[in-house]
């Protein structure tokens, strides 16, 4: 059976999936109004400028496991790109990553030796940012250890699942899981706030509110003990 990232999946594979799936994917047109109609086009292809000269462009959702041969015959049968010139075709990269539960700790760390710190997509976090936080938060521990820090302490400053980094830090890291896969940053993995809200934009700005008030709030790994060596 394939096996892909639901987040980052082959433009043929999601064909597979239905007439409309691509339409409602990377095609959407929310937002957009054709010239010509007034109206908002069936679908629609993004295409990211990739250098000064506006001479190279970016095909924005299209990664794909198709020949290259076959990404040309097909990719040029979009309106517009029928006399395409394709600089580099698509590659699908592989996607490593440690069965992160039951190995690393919360605060990335491997929990049969705590010397070590994983960060970024190998932890199973999937994205920029993600991999970005999951790397700001293994490098605190990892110089508070360096700093001499307790590690019941370090834990502490650990963010909890209130806080999105936290949550994600605690997904890979959560022993209950068996089959794991890579995951995004999601409201999903957020401990959910108590009581209802009128609109979803509520919620979603109070929970925000709650991360942000907590994060402020939580132990200084260096300021104090920098104080110490001056």
């Amino acid at each position: 059976a394939e096996i892909v990232f639901e987040g980052c999946m082959p433009i043929e594979t999601m064909a597979r999936r239905g007439r409309d799936t691509i339409r409602f994917g990377p095609l959407k047109p929310v937002g957009l109004t054709d010239p010509r109609t007034g109206r908002e086009p069936y679908a629609c292809v993004q295409l990211r400028q990739d250098n000064r000269a506006a001479s190279l462009f970016n095909m924005v959702g299209f990664q794909t496991r198709l020949r290259f041969s076959e990404q040309q015959r097909v990719f040029r049968l979009i309106p517009g790109l029928e006399s395409a010139e394709f600089a580099r075709f698509g590659v699908m990269h592989r996607n490593t990553f440690l069965p992160s539960p039951g190995l690393l700790a919360p605060d990335f760390s491997l929990r049969k030796e705590p010397r070590l710190y994983f960060a970024g997509q190998i932890t199973g976090v999937e994205g920029y940012v993600e991999s970005s936080a999951s790397g700001l938060l293994a490098g605190r521990q990892a110089a508070a250890q360096a700093w001499g820090i307790d590690r019941t302490i370090r834990l502490a400053a650990v963010p909890s699942a209130r806080t999105m980094i936290g949550a994600l830090a605690r997904y890979v890291s959560d022993e209950r899981i068996n089959d794991f896969q890579p995951m995004n940053a999601n409201y999903g993995l957020i401990e959910p706030l108590p009581g209802r809200f009128r609109q979803k934009n509520d919620r979603l700005q109070a929970q925000a509110e709650r991360s942000l008030t907590e994060i402020a709030g939580l132990t200084d790994l260096d300021g104090g003990e920098r104080e110490t060596k001056k």
